[in-house]
């Protein structure tokens, strides 16, 4: 959680602006098929027609100065089967426009094939630092709270970006002993007044664990009841573990 946050603020960094003079932000969490992905595409780049997208797409990009194209949540069009390969080709298409910078955010660590993705790898984003998780807090409350609050505060969030970004908004109107009121009855339910998975936080996680890569495997959400806090792979290795004939193999692929 954050990704969102984070594809934003690079598009806006001063350093981009300079390199990029045409920037594009897509959000795909509507587009569940290749069609309403290339259509969401399309809107972005002003198109009125929306006939022979993927060449018209591609000869715009062909034509413009550089520019920079951020995919948010591609995972909702390319993870099901039937439109994945579609997706694909899209993509690469894309990737081979040299003006043309493409950053894609997903949730999961699997990439789409057929592009060749810049190294090193960008590894899933982790909870903050608590200096930045202070500073991302106070950037939005303009201080209205003291450090000791703050940090109370931020013991509920864990540190992830859009935990620390909701809570702070919630507490630039509410204040923290508010907060931490409401959070003794209210739990992430406090985090979850929007509609949507950038200002609803049980709403994001939800859409994690109904993903099709999710729902495709069994015993996914089973082995995640096991480990909460994440994976312990000598607990799952161990001859005596409970678990260990029943997950082992998961491991192996």
């Amino acid at each position: 959680m954050g990704k969102t946050s984070l594809a934003s603020a690079a598009l806006y960094h001063e350093s981009i602006v300079s390199r990029y003079p045409d920037r594009h932000f897509v959000s795909c969490d509507s587009a569940g098929t290749c069609d309403d992905f290339l259509a969401s595409v399309a809107s972005a780049l002003g198109f009125v027609e929306f006939q022979s997208l993927q060449q018209r797409i591609c000869r715009y990009f062909c034509a413009a100065s550089p520019a920079l194209l951020v995919l948010d949540n591609l995972e909702t069009p390319w993870e099901p089967q039937e439109s994945r390969e579609a997706v694909e080709a899209f993509l690469s298409s894309l990737a081979d426009i040299k003006k043309l910078a493409l950053v894609v955010t997903m949730r999961g660590a699997e990439r789409p094939a057929k592009i060749k993705w810049s190294r090193p790898f960008l590894p899933p984003l982790q909870p903050l630092k608590l200096a930045a998780a202070r500073q991302t807090f106070s950037d939005i409350t303009d201080d209205v709270c003291s450090p000791a609050e703050v940090d109370e505060v931020l013991r509920l969030t864990n540190n992830l970006p859009l935990a620390v970004s909701l809570i702070a908004n919630l507490a630039a109107y509410e204040g923290c002993s508010t907060i931490l009121s409401r959070w003794e009855n209210e739990n992430t339910t406090v985090l979850s007044d929007g509609t949507g998975k950038d200002s609803n936080l049980d709403l994001s996680m939800s859409l994690s664990l109904s993903s099709p890569r999710i729902l495709s495997s069994p015993n996914a959400l089973q082995l995640k009841c096991w480990f909460p806090s994440g994976n312990i792979f000598g607990v799952i290795a161990h001859p005596r573990s409970r678990c260990c004939n029943h997950y082992g193999g998961i491991f192996a692929v």
